[in-house]
């Protein structure tokens, strides 16, 4: 048997053009349902059993299960987030209502945010151009509390399933109740959310796509180049804090689902230096994030690429380890790099010409485990007789350099009694 659906309106989600017809008709939900969908499907962005929706609906709108997957539900913007292969993967469950809940790759809100959303500036434009009030698409995408085209915070009903089993309209929310989000955030947050929610219908309207196969590792290199323009990273802890700074803890929390105790709040958005597959919302917010940092526009996801660091040769030739030895560690200081080597060279650069290091500058090594290390192999020289001037010289050190790790790597335990007998000798001269 064959549902006469009405036409769909502007950006109005599946489930919208269902409570239509149910109220419209004074259907029994649960008929509908099964005829419809061949489950008792619960109102979402997604749907499932479209195989049947498809053959359903041919006589009223003449779509294809892919052509309604794209127009009636949330798919197109997760098919722009997620790689080719899970793309596909999804529409293939969606066409089965066996396959409902094993969505790959699908963020599933919780809490407030599962809430149908809506905005009055929406809703007072439908009034004035004659059409019923609807749900949209974009309002009801992960990560979305800001309407896309007005701006403002978008409001919610509670959706508790009494009313045709969830299958609520406009027209009903004088009956059901409904709040404005509570998320605290000030006008800089406010404009944030409102890019992402721009950028997400982007991504709905198959404006903007992405490779996210080989998202995150921009990402981690973004956040490692320290090559923004406003707010410097060294590490995706850093990222983590400009994103609480810039969109606000109080959205972060809202879209993970915290209940408030994880003082993490974006553990679950960003994961690790190790996530391959970052959740699509993820995606969203990196990218948002990410462009405002650069000054860019956030309806791309085109990243600027920091220049990879380079893979410098130690300048101590005459070491043990010959020409063409990899240094083994580096790090940016600054406009220049430092670089240190196991043979004990320590040294400074800015400018490289292949793997040589054009403008070398031997420097005094810092605290900590370098420091060791370079002690350890100026005494290992010593032991074979090397004077401090000769050890500075193959290690391009300061005299006193050497001689200060000599006396301090050298003789611990001396310093150790030195400083044991003359606080001794205080506390005696106390007793007297």
């Amino acid at each position: 048997m064959t549902i006469f659906l009405a036409e769909p309106l502007l950006d109005e989600p599946l489930f919208c053009c269902v409570a239509r017809y149910m109220s419209d008709m004074n259907a029994r939900p649960a008929a509908v349902m099964q005829h419809l969908f061949g489950y008792r499907a619960h109102p979402g962005s997604l749907a499932f059993g479209l195989s049947q929706v498809e053959e359903v609906t041919r006589n009223c709108w003449g779509l294809s299960a892919r052509e309604i997957a794209e127009q009636r539900t949330s798919y197109p913007y997760f098919a722009a987030l997620l790689a080719p292969s899970e793309a596909n993967d999804l529409f293939q469950k969606m066409l089965s209502p066996l396959n409902r809940g094993h969505a790959p790759g699908v963020h599933r809100e919780r809490g407030g945010a599962r809430r149908l959303r809506y905005c009055k500036a929406c809703f007072d434009e439908d009034l004035r151009n004659g059409v019923p009030r609807h749900w949209r698409r974009a309002h009801q995408l992960p990560g979305v509390c800001v309407c896309p085209w007005h701006g403002g915070i978008l409001w919610q009903v509670f959706n508790d399933k009494v009313l045709r089993e969830g299958y609520v309209l406009p027209s009903d929310l004088n009956e059901r109740g409904c709040s404005q989000l509570g998320i605290e955030m000030s006008d800089a947050q406010l404009h944030a959310c409102h890019q992402i929610a721009r950028l997400s219908y982007g991504l709905l309207a198959n404006k903007v796509s992405v490779d996210a196969s080989s998202f995150w590792e921009q990402v981690v290199d973004f956040a490692s180049g320290r090559t923004l323009a406003a707010i410097e990273l060294s590490t995706l802890r850093d990222l983590r804090a400009a994103m609480s700074s810039y969109f606000g803890p109080g959205f972060l929390r809202w879209v993970g689902g915290s209940n408030g105790q994880d003082t993490n709040i974006v553990r679950g958005l960003c994961g690790s230096r190790d996530t391959h597959a970052p959740k699509p919302v993820a995606i969203v917010l990196l990218a948002g994030s990410c462009e405002a940092m650069t000054g860019g526009d956030v309806g791309s996801l085109a990243f600027r690429r920091p220049k990879p660091r380079p893979v410098i040769y130690c300048i101590n030739v005459g070491a043990a380890h010959g020409t063409r030895h990899p240094v083994d560690g580096m790090r940016r200081r600054g406009d220049h790099y430092v670089a240190w080597c196991n043979c004990g060279a320590h040294f400074k650069f800015t400018q490289w010409s292949g793997h040589n290091a054009t403008d070398a500058q031997p420097c005094r090594p810092g605290s900590g485990k370098h420091r060791s290390i370079l002690g350890q192999t100026v005494l290992a020289l010593r032991a074979q007789g090397k004077t401090r001037r000769e050890i500075g010289a193959s290690l391009k050190l300061d005299y006193k350099t050497v001689a200060n790790l000599d006396r301090t790597r050298g003789k611990p335990q001396l310093h150790r009694s030195k400083s044991i007998k003359t606080a001794a000798s205080k506390i005696a001269t106390e007793e007297r």
